[in-house]
């Protein structure tokens, strides 16, 4: 059976019902909000011995009120919070107005209900099982959305939607059933859905939430964006679509997904869309999801490809005659004047244990607190994020505690710009996936540079392939430097010294594909010298390269250059009857 007409409201209702929850035990959820206070309240309803008085609530209320219900049942009347999801026998989509006319690539919903006026719709799939796992309710319903264009705000397992025969009361429909297929679809069926491939946000993804001046404060508004943000009012039946202007606005001004909230919580208070509603935070993530997924990271597609030019009047891949190109307002700007510039692409190599992750922890502390690294100014505090693809969480903190990191002096800027992330595992920097969800949470932070250690792992495909380095590098290149603007400093090492070629320190001597030297901007060298370590300049693009000199690991695990007082003519000098050092925490 493909289509339903109702001719019973009431029985069209249990029926539906009965259908969502089968069987099972629990409570069913089904809130109310008042259409002229907004005024937001939560009930809840035993299955199945509460089902009449469910009904009787649904039907009753719906004359003065807007009624939602859980498609999920709970194991307590306390609250509909996550933590309380007992099942579910269905998972779902909600269209806000782009409902499509037919899938060819997912099983056909067994039911499609239109909640308001044409293509607002919710379509449902009844599974073969009451599923307790939120996690792959979740991951499910998520796939759904993104791969069918869906409402993103609208994947997550303590959703409410619109039961039949109710009232939709802004546009003054009923809400109706129009597909009714009682046949349950097999959960195996959704296993080749394609990956969500940007992170869904969640309340918990975001603990800091800026003041709302700040935000406002630190980017260029043009005068009809600043307008209509400051909008007192917005007319009922307008306020979602305006919130989700609003959300386009600040991604397309750079905002992060925290200062994006911050500018809805702000303009809801004004607004009075979800201000009254305990879910607020949540139903404003998901139009940032909505309007993040209509923005992917610069430069690509949401499948991570290069966006086709659609204006033939101004090609994507801009020709500058030689007058425009040499009168470009632009600037080189230096992370580190002589060494590393801002957007680019650095190389840190060496034989195993000669001290290239402790140095560049080092060289991440130094830049959050805007002081010297070894021979080389750091020109003010700089936000560093150091990616461990090596050292698993508990590994990293053995090594960065024993550091001694932590004092009170400039404790504060060390706190707010070094930035970790203790994966232990390879991000995959050639995957599409992957590349989108480590975008997003580069757009949550917005580092000035990101430090990955290491660049093998980081790739963890043939070193060798000039495919493989190309696709990883094009990502580098496109999304991590142009796009938002960082340095990028890898870790590597070198092939192993030979007949021959006893010191391989070159460029040529970096292992994998002569692709990777190629693409660098700078890269140094670190190479053990009886209980020293000899720092030696490969490549420098855009400044002269700098003469190689000697520095030595201290008990403290940093590092002081080695000046031999001996010698004033600036070569190196190998002090004899050095004792070795404590080598316990070289890597």
């Amino acid at each position: 059976m493909g289509t339903v007409t109702s001719l019973d409201p009431t029985q069209d209702l249990q029926t539906f019902l009965e259908f969502i929850y089968g069987n099972e035990t629990g409570y069913a959820y089904s809130p109310t909000k008042n259409p002229e206070t907004d005024e937001f309240k939560q009930y809840f309803f035993l299955w199945p011995t509460g089902k009449e008085e469910l009904i009787e609530h649904i039907r009753t209320k719906t004359a003065t009120h807007e009624v939602y219900y859980g498609p999920a049942l709970y194991s307590t009347a306390k609250d509909a919070e996550k933590e309380n999801f007992k099942g579910t026998n269905v998972v779902w989509v909600e269209f806000d107005g782009n409902s499509p006319a037919a899938v060819s690539d997912v099983p056909e919903p067994n039911i499609k209900i239109r909640s308001s006026t044409s293509q607002h719709e919710h379509w449902y799939w009844k599974l073969e099982n009451f599923v307790k796992d939120i996690e792959i309710i979740e991951n499910i319903t998520a796939r759904l959305a993104y791969h069918l264009n869906a409402d993103l705000g609208c994947w997550n397992a303590n959703r409410v939607l619109r039961p039949p025969s109710t009232t939709h009361h802004e546009s003054g429909l009923t809400v109706t059933t129009f597909r009714w297929e009682p046949e349950p679809t097999s959960i195996h069926l959704f296993n080749g859905l394609p990956p969500v491939p940007v992170k869904i946000l969640q309340e918990q993804d975001i603990n800091y939430i800026p003041p709302v001046l700040d935000t406002i404060a630190k980017y260029a508004w043009g005068p009809d964006e600043f307008k209509f943000f400051a909008e007192p009012k917005i007319e009922r039946g307008h306020r979602s679509s305006a919130l989700a202007k609003l959300g386009h606005i600040c991604i397309e001004l750079g905002m992060s997904n925290a200062e994006t909230l911050s500018i809805l919580l702000n303009a809801d208070s004004r607004w009075g869309k979800f201000s009254k509603r305990k879910d607020q935070k949540n139903r404003l993530l998901g139009i940032i999801n909505y309007c993040r997924s209509r923005h992917p990271p610069v430069g690509q597609n949401e499948d991570g490809s290069a966006p086709p030019s659609e204006n033939t009047e101004q090609p994507r891949l801009r020709v500058f005659t030689f007058k425009e190109f040499i009168e470009t307002e632009i600037n080189l700007e230096w992370v580190i004047e002589g060494l590393l510039h801002k957007k680019g692409l650095a190389m840190l190599s060496g034989p195993p244990d000669v001290g290239k992750s402790q140095l560049s922890i080092r060289f991440a502390e130094k830049l959050a607190r805007g002081q010297d690294f070894l021979k080389w100014k750091v020109p003010k505090p700089m936000k560093t994020l150091l990616v461990s693809m090596e050292m698993p969480h508990e590994e990293l903190h053995y090594l960065m505690d024993n550091m001694q990191m932590e004092t009170e002096e400039n404790s504060d800027l060390l706190n707010e710009n070094l930035l970790v992330l203790p994966l232990g595992y390879s991000v995959r920097l050639g995957n599409k996936a992957a590349q989108s969800e480590l975008a997003v949470v580069i757009d949550n932070f917005r580092p000035d540079g990101i430090i990955f250690d290491s660049f093998g792992v980081g790739v963890s495909d043939d070193l060798n392939s000039e495919k493989v380095i190309l696709d990883a590098l094009d990502y580098v290149h496109k999304t991590l430097r142009t796009g938002f603007g960082c340095f990028v400093w890898f870790i590597h090492h070198n092939r192993k010294a030979q007949i021959g070629n006893k010191k391989p320190t070159e460029l040529d001597d970096l292992f994998g594909s002569r692709y990777i030297g190629a693409a660098l901007t700078t890269a140094v060298n670190l190479w053990p010298v009886q209980s020293m370590i000899e720092v030696s300049n490969m490549k420098l693009r855009m400044a002269k390269k700098f003469d190689k000199f000697l520095i030595k690991r201290m008990t403290n695990l940093d590092f002081e250059i080695y000046t031999d007082p001996k010698t004033s003519n600036g070569k190196i000098s190998i002090p004899s009857g050095v004792p070795d050092l404590d080598n316990r925490f070289k890597l």
